[in-house]
């Protein structure tokens, strides 16, 4: 178990998380409960930083139970916003094309951050299509 990456919840067995596998078999509530007794909200751990990489699709669930994750910083010294944007990105799935509105409305803040993974910025990331090897 690696608290910095919150390893146990977002682990992949069978395609699946073990987050989302608890959500299924005994209820979000009762399995958010249960987390934020090992993982109360107030030890600050960026708990939808890690959903956003792992399972985004768990994020607006986890999300309500640590609304106060959305401020925190992650290991790179990124906020939610920031990875969302680049994660995004990474993902291939959001071009001028298909999703204007996405790029139009992106802060500065976004674009003049390197991606953490790859050490590019935002725009070199999209030009690339994810497919670079730096």
């Amino acid at each position: 178990y690696y608290p910095e990456r919150l390893g146990f919840l977002f682990g992949r067995e069978e395609g699946m998380t073990a987050c989302k596998r608890a959500f299924d078999k005994i209820g979000v509530d009762i399995a958010m409960n249960i987390i934020r007794r090992c993982i109360p909200p107030s030890d600050n751990h960026p708990i939808l930083h890690h959903a956003i990489r792992h399972a985004p699709d768990l994020e607006n669930d986890i999300g309500q139970y640590y609304p106060d994750a959305v401020f925190l910083r992650d290991t790179n010294g990124h906020t939610l916003l920031q990875l969302k944007f680049y994660m995004n990105l990474r993902r291939g799935k959001k071009t001028f094309k298909k999703d204007c509105s996405f790029f139009l409305v992106t802060s500065d803040n976004q674009v003049n951050t390197f991606h953490p993974g790859t050490g590019l910025y935002p725009f070199m990331l999209a030009a690339v299509g994810n497919k670079s090897d730096l």
